[in-house]
């Protein structure tokens, strides 16, 4: 519904181009997750546009970001068709961050001490509506997990929403929100067809050995991946094994 909006695609080289002759439906999902869906087939308008319809590219609706993480070009008769889904950047860019301090022992914390505790170095801001959220939560040994995890996490000990406009997550009891319809296509599966996923891609992770006495560790390990260069540093969950006493 509402008016249309215009449809954008960067590649991870930083080339720019509009994607028109697109269909997009957006969904706001229960568990607040945000994606579209594109597909369109390949046009002389959107020749330049439509090869970039690929895995890890962003695409640009209604000013927001998302990332392409599932795409399928395939040919359709004598056309040829592509198929996306992307997840709202703050998604990605959060399940991408690990924080691997943790507030230790039973604390009774605030939500702004635990969201900022949750989204440090992730670049993101946020803001609360307190109208009806309590003044605070007893949590015990928090942290150690992913942002996207801990944001979960914090939503739920609160009874509260978030949603994500950008670089800023908005929270408060009952966050207004739509829901796109969803429309379905039938595709005659005989056709080839390339499909590719990338929502489990990490490019980072670090291990945990042994612990001494005093909470150090006999051996801890990091790997950084090449991949990193292009997709950025992205966090996988880190090994902890007490079998192991050398990197």
């Amino acid at each position: 519904g509402g008016c249309v909006k215009d449809l954008f695609i960067r590649s991870l080289a930083g080339q720019f181009e509009m994607l028109t002759d697109f269909d997009v439906v957006r969904q706001n999902a229960i568990n607040n997750e945000k994606t579209i869906n594109v597909n369109g087939v390949l046009t002389d308008r959107n020749k330049h546009a439509f090869p970039l319809v690929q895995n890890e590219n962003y695409l640009i609706y209604g000013e927001e970001e998302y990332v392409i993480k599932t795409s399928t070009i395939k040919p359709i008769g004598n056309v040829l068709k592509a198929d996306a889904t992307a997840i709202h950047r703050m998604f990605v860019d959060l399940s991408d961050m690990y924080i691997y301090d943790v507030i230790e022992g039973e604390k009774a914390l605030s939500i702004e001490t635990m969201l900022a505790f949750a989204l440090k170095g992730t670049g993101y801001t946020y803001e609360v509506d307190t109208a009806g959220i309590a003044k605070s939560t007893t949590v015990e040994n928090f942290g150690d997990s992913k942002s996207l995890s801990l944001l979960n996490s914090i939503t739920e000990k609160f009874g509260v929403e978030y949603e994500c406009m950008n670089k800023k997550i908005y929270i408060a009891k009952e966050v207004a929100r739509y829901t796109d319809n969803q429309l379905r296509y039938s595709f005659n599966i005989n056709n080839p067809s390339k499909d590719i996923d990338t929502n489990s891609l990490k490019t980072y992770i670090r291990g945990f050995g042994k612990k001494k006495e005093d909470g150090t560790y006999v051996a801890t390990a990091e790997y950084k991946s090449p991949l990193a260069d292009v997709f950025g540093v992205r966090h996988a969950d880190p090994v902890r094994d007490e079998r192991y006493t050398d990197e």
